[in-house]
């Protein structure tokens, strides 16, 4: 059950992030949309002035014509005219961004000049159209500039939560609460661990955050944690090659004896506040440790949602996401241990698969920072 659960978010959350863009338009355009009849003449006027037009401003527009008579493009028509709030009843009507919709046309030096004077104030007032379509498998077109950070943040957070040093001090934990008879107690410690990390983890996250918006976008810096990226990646390959299943490399043996002490005398106390402060403070103390076995990935990502052009709300908002996901493997673990007083944990397999595809993101992404930041930047 649990190896169903963890494969289901994992295999969910790599499709989202490795979606192939089927189009994407132009962010300093400006939208036109064109209703006309074959047999308006003032349609053909209009059709002619927008060629001419098209050819003079370039990529500075970009114009879609819809014939009326096609029944799908007047059912497009009509919801335009439901959305602009206006009363429009004939052809040729254009809409233009979402600054104005223009009925009618005389000539290119009356109705075309009023044509080109919206266009000007669009350019500088009208918000850019950022949609970003891609064919996703089993959900078909969607647009990624509104689930395109949502997609990444999964992600990186999902193959940072396999990451073997995130779950061996929970298994050693749940094996000592399941040798206690208190229910209560045993949920109620699990809980706190996981929470403390939880906040560690938030912390760590948003101090990365903080120092790239206090430097802002600085090219060089980009270049830098690219490079740390792909460093990073080519890590993370060796350790794909290299290291057994579920290992952590961060920790040696005497490390683990001394947690694994410290853990027991925590547990064993026979105050429950006591034992509570002990379990803050020993998930305080192994996160700092552990950080090391998984820094890159948050600084990646931190500097990445620094790029974006966010609400000051969001920015936090993809931050908790991250932690939430990062702490979900370890969740489910400790939920399915309580409620079946058996431990359990990940299996290698997935951590060993994770690390690879980890180590395939970091390295798209270190790419990205180095050569083409702008195709990572949200809102």
């Amino acid at each position: 059950m649990l190896n169903k659960i963890l494969k289901f978010i994992f295999i969910f959350s790599t499709l989202l992030f490795f979606a192939l863009p089927v189009s994407a338009k132009d962010n300093d355009s400006v939208e036109i949309n064109f209703f006309y009849s074959d047999t308006c003449p003032h349609c053909a006027k209009e059709e002619v002035f927008l060629d001419g037009l098209e050819q003079e401003l370039g990529d500075t527009i970009l114009i879609s014509r819809y014939e009326v008579s096609d029944k799908d493009n007047l059912e497009i028509f009509e919801k335009f005219i439901e959305s602009s709030g206006q009363e429009v009843r004939g052809v040729p009507a254009t809409f233009i961004g979402d600054k104005e919709v223009i009925v009618g046309f005389n000539s290119s030096t009356d109705t075309g000049q009023r044509i080109r004077n919206v266009i000007n104030e669009c350019l500088s007032e009208c918000p850019a159209d950022n949609s970003l379509l891609v064919d996703l498998p089993l959900f078909g077109e969607t647009d990624l500039s509104k689930y395109s950070l949502f997609g990444l943040t999964a992600v990186v957070a999902a193959i940072d939560g396999f990451n073997p040093c995130a779950m061996w001090v929970l298994i050693i934990l749940i094996g000592f609460l399941l040798g206690m008879e208190n229910r209560r107690r045993m949920w109620t410690l699990g809980l706190t661990f996981i929470a403390a990390s939880a906040l560690v983890y938030f912390i760590f996250l948003a101090a990365w955050l903080k120092f790239f918006q206090f430097i802002g976008v600085v090219r060089p810096v980009q270049i830098i944690i690219g490079l740390v990226a792909i460093s990073v990646a080519i890590y993370y390959f060796r350790r794909f090659w290299k290291s057994r299943p579920g290992e952590c490399e961060v920790t040696n043996v005497d490390q683990r004896r001394k947690i694994t002490v410290r853990m027991k005398a925590v547990i064993q106390k026979r105050s429950l506040l006591l034992a509570l402060i002990g379990i803050i403070g020993l998930a305080f103390v192994v996160n700092l440790i552990e950080l090391a076995c998984s820094a890159g990935l948050p600084a990646i990502f931190a500097q990445v949602l620094a790029l974006s052009d966010l609400p000051s709300w969001q920015y936090y908002f993809y931050l908790l996401l991250y932690v939430i996901i990062f702490m979900l493997d370890d969740m489910i673990v400790f939920a399915i241990a309580m409620i079946t007083m058996k431990a359990a944990g990940t299996t290698g397999k997935y951590s060993r698969y994770a690390t690879l595809i980890g180590a395939i993101v970091i390295l798209f992404l270190g790419l990205l920072l180095m050569l083409k930041p702008e195709w990572i930047m949200f809102g």
